[in-house]
């Protein structure tokens, strides 16, 4: 699936850990440090993989990351399962949180769909 994922993930990656790093190995290591996660499947192949990740007893860190064929589904089955899969994720961790890049409108527009709040631009930390 990291071969053939969507152009504003893959930026997204990027963003997060450096051009220098490949999608599969990005992928990868969100799989290794997740306590959950799950793959959608649409005709039996994976189009979607995500999970969260624990940044501390009670907090939780959601990510997701998806081929084109996600934006092929149907909005309102997204949107049922992923607040499903939030509703789980509230079961385990108090609080969840992640950083978004900002120029990913996708993503953005995402998470605010599913209930996310998303503040404003936060500068990297050096």
């Amino acid at each position: 699936m990291a071969a053939t994922l969507r152009q504003s993930d893959s930026a997204e990656l990027a963003a997060e850990h450096g051009i220098g790093m490949s999608n599969f190995d990005a992928l990868s290591r969100s799989v290794d440090v997740s306590e959950h996660v799950w793959t959608a499947l649409l005709d039996g192949v994976p189009f979607c993989v995500f999970g969260v990740s624990t940044v501390a007893q009670d907090v939780g860190s959601p990510w997701l990351l998806a081929t084109d064929a996600f934006d092929t589904v149907p909005v309102k089955t997204i949107l049922r399962y992923n607040r499903k899969y939030v509703k789980i994720m509230l079961r385990k961790y108090r609080y969840l949180y992640n950083f978004v890049y900002c120029k990913n409108a996708v993503s953005i527009r995402w998470l605010k769909s599913i209930g996310f709040t998303v503040h404003d631009y936060v500068p990297p930390i050096a």
